[in-house]
C-alpha cells in the first residue's frame, strides 16, 4: 500500500501531507454522513 502511494504521488508529497489530507477527508465524510 505504501509503495503504491509513493509511486502514485510526486516525490514532494510527504507522509505528513498524506495524514493531513486523510484527516480532512475523514472529517468531510463525517459531515456528509450527518446530513444524509
Amino acid at each position: 500500500m505504501d509503495t503504491l502511494i509513493q509511486e502514485a504521488l510526486p516525490g514532494n508529497v510527504t507522509v505528513g501531507d498524506l495524514r493531513r489530507v486523510n484527516k480532512v477527508y475523514a472529517q468531510k465524510q463525517r459531515q456528509v454522513a450527518q446530513y444524509t
